[in-house]
């Protein structure tokens, strides 16, 4: 998932988690790769939410 404010939104999330009493095998932050900016740059983001309903409606 995208996290605009990088480490602090890391640390955030782990607090959560941790308050929650939710265990964890792993937790990393890590740059997009090329083809994750090619498709956030080239896709609909309404697209795969339209195919959802489409899908649940037959």
């Amino acid at each position: 998932m995208p996290a605009p404010d990088g480490i602090r939104m890391l640390v955030e999330a782990a607090r959560r988690i941790d308050e929650a009493r939710i265990e964890l095998a792993d937790i990393a932050l890590r740059r997009p790769s090329l083809d994750h900016v090619f498709l956030a740059m080239t896709t609909d983001p309404t697209e795969s939410l339209t195919h959802l309903v489409s899908g649940s409606a037959r």
